[in-house]
């Protein structure tokens, strides 16, 4: 990272927000499902208590995020498999860090999805399932296999 001026006998800590999180629950369903999505995400002022309190310069930290996916059941319902993409965006600004004022987007990782019921009570929309997720990091995939 380029950093900016040093200032002489002064140490921060910046505590930078990271948005590669992963849950299931964010726009799943338990019952299996055909369908095609995409969701997004914003988060403002991002860590900025623990940034005022470590005494840095880190301001207005903003994170984005855009999912696109679909989701494609099989077995008559009992199951699924489904594809996740994030995109992430973070921004924030600072006197110190010359890298932090520029905005910063990545692909996250492609996720796939497969959910398994084991029981299912569709006329009372119950649904005991099973997920199973594996992740792909494709960027560091591809920089080792050029």
């Amino acid at each position: 990272m380029n950093g900016g001026p040093v200032v002489p006998g002064r140490t921060s800590i910046a505590v930078v927000p990271s948005a590669r999180g992963f849950k299931v629950s964010d726009n799943g369903s338990a019952m299996p499902q055909d369908r095609v999505y995409i969701m997004s995400n914003f988060w403002d002022d991002l860590y900025a208590a623990a940034n005022r309190r470590f005494g840095n310069d880190l301001n207005r930290a903003t994170g984005f995020r855009e999912t696109i996916g679909f989701e494609k059941s099989f077995l008559d319902g009992w199951a699924s498999v489904e594809m996740r993409l994030p995109l992430q965006t973070f921004k924030a600004s600072s006197r110190l860090v010359d890298d932090l004022n520029a905005p910063s987007t990545a692909a996250g990782d492609l996720s796939v999805i497969f959910r398994g019921s084991v029981y299912r009570d569709v006329q009372n929309n119950n649904y005991v399932t099973l997920v199973w997720r594996c992740a792909a990091d494709w960027a560091e995939y591809l920089r080792r296999h050029p």
